[in-house]
């Protein structure tokens, strides 16, 4: 197999943490963000300027698809290091767990205790009409497995009782392993024909999302669609690493096309929830601009604005997982102490669940996810190799990969 280009595409950090920060943002604004301003905004009556704000905010998980586009990016540099290392599908694997279910556990055992306590002596607090955060006790034996080993978003089709997260926003999580697991699987199997095998499942994927649309027996595995967005990063991976220009111009046109189509299967822009055709729009784009901005990857990397999405990047598995129990108490709290408009979610609790998401999140990260990093996680300064530069010699290291 022969050498790739330098595969270090160096503002992924940037990207991920700003992809975190407004998921975040889409979390903090529950109390604010009502069906009822959609209405007004869709209607044409809002009057002021942050109800058009807090309206974009409801937008916000499009974080999410940005997340599942860079986790194919990175995923495809991993798998390349381990073929070209010839290492064993067994490291590939080994290397995955350890990179998210020891910390995914650790969270647990801090944060459900935690929210149960909170829950008990303010009940209301963590549980209501809103959103609901329950009591470790209501949940059941099958429904505590699928949470602790990130099955949970299919289990429930298998075996046991129905769908139920410990937490709500490890659903992301849920598909970031089946993507590393399908991955694994074609290392195993193909590891000649990687591009090919994922290519192959890519168009079935496709083909069972036009002929078979949201179909239930598919809800909660990969095969649903949301694979497409993760085999869109891998796709940028395979041109800017190993690819022709000519084969740059073609992935964009088939993500333009894709584009196309799943804007033509929307029925609707002003939905409060994640719809899977506006996602994938979303994924698709990013990887557009992603090959786009490629060339230009070490100098935007190196802006001093870039810094703090570089620096929450770096955490963005930590600040993830911490920030669904701290948004959802912190944005209640201020609720019912009075900051129920929509200029004091815009200037009081959102910022105030970022900050917060953050500095938790980065303690969590230097306390707890940096013990179970990956060797080769370790990130080289954007100054030292210049992506774009022909004098590269090593190809400096693939950052973790991005979870959501």
């Amino acid at each position: 197999m022969s050498e790739p280009r330098n595969p270090r595409y160096y503002s992924l950090d940037a990207w991920r943490g700003l992809a975190c920060l407004i998921v975040v943002i889409f979390h903090a604004n529950i109390y604010g963000a009502t069906p009822e301003l959609v209405e007004t905004v869709r209607a044409g009556e809002a009057s002021s300027v942050s109800e058009y704000l807090l309206f974009l905010t409801t937008r916000f998980w499009y974080g999410v698809p940005l997340f599942f586009v860079i986790s194919g990016y990175c995923i495809s540099a991993s798998v390349d290091r381990h073929r070209q290392q010839d290492s064993s599908v067994k490291t590939y694997f080994m290397r995955r767990f350890r990179r998210i279910f020891p910390t995914l556990w650790i969270f647990l055992i801090i944060a459900l205790p935690l929210t149960a306590a909170i829950g008990m002596l303010a009940p209301l607090l963590m549980n209501d009409g809103v959103q609901s955060f329950w009591a470790p006790w209501w949940f059941s034996s099958w429904q505590w497995l699928g949470s602790l080993t990130l099955t949970e978003t299919w289990r429930y089709h298998l075996v046991g009782d129905t769908r139920s997260l410990l937490f709500g926003h490890l659903w992301t999580l849920c598909y970031e392993e089946q993507f590393y697991a399908v991955t694994g699987l074609c290392l195993f199997l193909t590891p000649k024909h990687f591009y090919r095998s994922l290519a192959g499942i890519t168009a079935i994927v496709a083909a069972l999302t036009v002929l078979v649309p949201s179909h239930p027996a598919f809800r909660g595995f990969f095969i649903d669609g949301l694979w497409l967005q993760f085999a869109a990063g891998v796709g940028v991976y395979q041109v800017l690493i190993h690819g022709t220009r000519k084969q740059s111009w073609i992935l964009v046109g088939v993500l333009l096309a894709a584009s196309l189509h799943q804007l033509l299967q929307m029925n609707s822009y002003w939905d409060l929830d994640h719809h899977l055709h506006e996602s994938n729009v979303v994924a698709f784009l990013f990887a557009i601009l992603l090959v786009s901005l490629h060339r230009f990857d070490a100098t935007i990397a190196r802006q001093h604005l870039v810094a703090p999405f570089t620096g929450c990047g770096l955490a963005c598995y930590s600040i993830y997982l911490v920030h669904a129990p701290i948004v959802k108490g912190l944005s209640h709290a201020l609720y019912l102490l009075g900051f129920t408009s929509r200029l004091d979610t815009l200037l009081v609790t959102i910022p105030s669940c970022l900050v917060v998401s953050v500095v938790l999140g980065k303690m969590f990260h230097r306390g707890v996810e940096q013990r179970f990093l990956n060797s080769s996680s370790a990130t080289t300064p954007v100054h030292a190799v210049d992506s774009n530069s022909s004098t590269s010699t090593e190809p400096a290291p693939i950052v973790k990969p991005a979870m959501v």
